[in-house]
């Protein structure tokens, strides 16, 4: 099964995340902090992050930092944000996509789906 970190800070738009992914079949676990987050990468070691900008104790310029400093540079990441100017600086930074908020369920599992590795030229099943 494949594991997705969603981290966000805003409650509601965390617990759609989970519940669209969830139903996709895919295991999801949640952070709303940065260390929080950055604990559950290293002990959970997910498949893929999906990131907000921006949090309450920090912004995603410090997860993506310290993330592609360690063992799980690999795992790639979606940045969140509908703040201008974001995407180039998370892109910057070693995000593979970018999915500007507000964003439906559909434009979600679509970006989720097209970011996962790819195992022998197809993409990853959940």
């Amino acid at each position: 099964m494949i594991r997705i970190l969603v981290i966000n800070d805003e409650v509601d738009l965390l617990e759609a995340c989970s519940l669209v992914l969830g139903s996709e079949g895919y295991e999801v676990r949640t952070a709303t902090k940065v260390g929080e987050a950055l604990d559950a990468i290293h002990r959970w070691t997910p498949d893929l992050v999906l990131l907000d900008w921006v949090l309450t104790d920090g912004n995603g310029d410090q997860v993506l930092r310290q993330l592609h400093e360690g063992p799980s540079s690999s795992i790639p990441v979606i940045v969140m944000s509908a703040l201008p100017g974001i995407q180039s600086r998370a892109l910057d930074l070693g995000a593979r996509e970018f999915l500007p908020k507000p964003f439906d369920a559909v434009r979600l599992l679509s970006i989720v789906a097209a970011t996962l590795p790819k195992k022998d030229g197809v993409s990853a099943a959940h």
